[in-house]
């Protein structure tokens, strides 16, 4: 029997996710003076603000299909998720945003930077130029790069970051992360106690959420989550779901409506948010330069053999029965590699399928179709 006291915590956190409470809870958090500061991947290094006093705030675009503001600036063959995110800004979704923080990882990213900076939608912005090797020589313009964000943040901020308070931060982010790899070894099971779905919930609201809060959060949790009962009912086959900023729990809804289980994933909004540990024991800056770039593998171009052998690896480990790869249309990193991703699956005799999305929930109904395509060569080839 379910607790129940536990599962409604459980579904308070999973509906923390949603666009609405979100912004809710950003414009609150303002009102009690925390001063937010948002990023749009996982290579920020959120330690930074937290050392700083601020809080962090992982950026989603608006999940509503029509972004008029956003299309006068943005063709339409741009990355959506870009797209989303400038329909925020300009609605006013994020309003409560003292700063952000845009990373490099393509044109789109720098685009992107461009016209909020051109529109001057937050007081502070910085661009965070991320190398594309993971060698040393990467690893230490990285650490500059951070040196320089930490300067900027110190200066506008009114704020000192210390060698001190940045160790705490690594200490507060490292348990956040040891935390969500327990949730991952849950979904090691043949019944998972959480559904894709549902763990994406969870990702997704700890965005969002200040970090010493969502720890002892998902602590008192766990206990009940190792004991829980799977809401849904795990048929074969397992999947894995392999995307970039995918973040509405729709898509895995979907995806598991068709008849499997999402037993694991190769997303940022997933694994690359939680995967590794900071070094406690390297200076700060470059232990968290090393841990950005080099700790989760990700779609850029010299990063892809390290990407899928890690890929291959989380299969074997989870039992995985097929990979679905979801790129968003237009996101050219992810796409540059599908041949790539598709081509080294299948020499690991892993199934595999490639399945375009958008970044807003459209076209549900052809894309469960496919899925379930792809379900039903796995349960012949079973």
């Amino acid at each position: 029997m379910q607790n129940t006291e536990m599962e409604a915590r459980l579904q308070q956190l999973l509906a923390a996710n949603g666009e609405e409470v979100r912004i809710a809870r950003g414009r609150e958090l303002k009102k009690q003076g925390r001063q937010i500061v948002g990023s749009v991947c996982h290579f920020m290094a959120n330690e930074l603000f937290w050392a700083g006093g601020l809080q962090s705030w992982r950026i989603s675009g608006t999940w509503r299909a029509a972004v008029p503001r956003a299309d006068v600036y943005r063709p339409q063959n741009a990355c959506g998720f870009c797209t989303h995110v400038l329909e925020s800004m300009f609605s006013g979704d994020l309003d409560f945003l003292a700063g952000a923080v845009i990373s490099f990882k393509d044109d789109d990213m720098r685009r992107l930077h461009g016209v909020i900076e051109h529109k001057k939608q937050v007081p502070f912005l910085r661009y965070l130029h991320v190398p594309h090797k993971d060698i040393d020589t990467s690893v230490n313009f990285f650490t500059e790069e951070l040196q320089d964000l930490r300067k900027a943040i110190e200066d506008h901020f009114k704020v000192e970051i210390t060698e001190q308070t940045l160790g705490d931060a690594i200490g507060l982010y490292n348990e956040n992360r040891r935390l969500f790899q327990e949730l991952y070894e849950l979904r090691k099971r043949d019944v998972p106690p959480l559904s894709g779905a549902e763990y994406l919930s969870i990702t997704t609201a700890a965005f969002g959420l200040p970090p010493d809060d969502l720890n002892r959060e998902l602590k008192a949790l766990m206990p009940y989550l190792k004991e829980r009962e799977a809401t849904f009912v795990s048929m074969r086959p397992r999947l894995m779901v392999s995307s970039d900023h995918l973040d509405h729990p729709g898509y895995m809804e979907m995806i598991e409506s068709a008849g499997c289980v999402v037993a694991m994933d190769d997303m940022d909004t997933g694994t690359g948010s939680c995967w590794g540990q900071v070094d406690p024991n390297l200076p700060p800056l470059e232990a968290l330069a090393r841990h950005y770039l080099t700790d989760v593998p990700n779609a850029r171009a010299d990063f892809w053999e390290k990407q899928l052998d890690q890929v291959v690896s989380w299969a074997r480990d989870w039992r995985i029965d097929g990979v679905l790869e979801f790129p968003q249309m237009y996101c050219q990193p992810r796409l540059y590699g599908v041949v790539y991703f598709e081509a080294r699956m299948k020499q690991a005799g892993i199934p595999v399928v490639t399945i375009l999305r958008d970044y807003a929930l459209t076209n549900m109904g052809q894309l469960r179709t496919r899925v379930g395509a792809f379900l039903e060569v796995l349960k012949v080839h079973a």
